[in-house]
């Protein structure tokens, strides 16, 4: 019963807020039409695929279809492990009476190929600008792809080569990414109160009663150790509502998730950075050539193995990793500041 109660709670505040989204939606995706590097988050929900075109009406009128429609922004418990807004606690489901939209149109051959070309225009429109090459320069205390040596504990002679073409520092890519979202998103902090278990979280204070947490789980890289071919980043972050005080039968703060941190809109619209190192781990043409193999694995006499990273591979991906959050960044402060104030409703 509490949790019926709480779902009603929620999702009347969601409603009660929601034309707060759609006006700063609206000002933030029609902005990016004179910003060409992000111009990709304009192309899965915000284009009329039909005709390839995108404008200020089209962008107005898909949103504000959308933010009107009272099946959307509604709070549900979690049923899946699927990470997409029809599953997401806060439901949003976008679609167009008027417009062609959404991924694998059919008025569209090839339309992820289409994606991904688009994206990697935009990541390099991105780095060619002044202004963001600083960013190199702030993180490159962070060496994501590190060369090194190991024991060789491997019995199969050839098995080596699959599990350690990412056999990297979880340590390092944990503390890089929390200092990207801590540097990205102004307000936040680490909270090493509320990290204590298997997620990294950075927090905001709301009011007297609540914090706002950006979390992803600890160690995320390590996983990936058994999987050749992608780099397991986070494919989202995860919004969570914490109580500042302890409940005194649970011996810990309650928790509610509000899932997905990104702005509905243009979610999944640029590649997250496991699908672009995937890609380029299969050589496809809209990255560059690249072998399936992004390190070169030696056996050295003293029953040792050598590491050594491509190079130009680790600088792409710690490069569009940058590039995504600020996409991240740009998009989501609005949807971030709606999710603030449901949460600041909330009794």
């Amino acid at each position: 019963m509490e949790d019926i109660i709480e779902i009603e709670q929620i999702t009347n505040s969601l409603q009660k807020n929601k034309h707060f989204l759609e006006k700063e939606s609206i000002r933030i995706f029609t902005s990016i039409l004179k910003m060409p590097e992000y111009k990709t988050v304009l192309r899965l929900y915000l284009t009329d695929n039909k005709n390839n075109e995108t404008n200020p009406e089209i962008i107005s009128e898909i949103i504000k279809e959308n933010i009107s429609d009272i099946n959307n922004l509604r709070y549900q418990l979690r049923k899946t492990n699927w990470i997409r807004f029809l599953d997401n606690e806060v439901l949003f489901a976008i679609k167009s009476r008027k417009y062609s939209i959404g991924a694998y149109n059919p008025t569209i051959k090839n339309y992820m190929e289409l994606v991904a070309l688009e994206t990697v225009d935009c990541y390099n429109l991105y780095w060619q600008k002044e202004i963001n090459k600083i960013l190199e320069d702030k993180y490159s205390g962070y060496n994501l792809f590190e060369d090194h040596i190991i024991e060789n504990t491997f019995t199969d002679k050839n098995s080596y080569k699959s599990h350690l073409q990412y056999n990297l520092d979880t340590n390092v890519w944990d503390n890089f990414v929390c200092n990207l979202l801590t540097n990205f998103f102004p307000g936040f902090s680490y909270d090493n109160k509320h990290s204590k278990g298997k997620m990294h979280r950075i927090t905001k204070e709301i009011n007297n009663k609540w914090l706002l947490g950006i979390e992803f789980p600890k160690k995320f890289i390590n996983r990936t150790k058994k999987d050749y071919y992608t780099l397991d980043f986070p494919e989202s972050f995860n919004l969570v509502a914490i109580e500042k005080s302890v409940d005194s039968k649970r011996k810990k703060s309650k928790t509610i998730s509000f899932g997905i941190l990104c702005n509905p809109f243009c979610f999944f619209s640029p590649m997250p950075p496991n699908r672009f190192m995937m890609s380029i781990r299969m050589g496809k043409k809209d990255t560059a050539s690249y072998s399936k193999d992004i390190a070169k694995i030696d056996l050295l006499p003293d029953n040792k193995i050598q590491i050594t990273y491509d190079k130009d591979f680790a600088t792409r991906s710690k490069r569009y990793i940058i590039y995504y959050i600020s996409i991240l960044q740009y998009t989501s402060t609005c949807y971030l500041k709606y999710i603030e104030k449901t949460i600041a409703d909330l009794q």
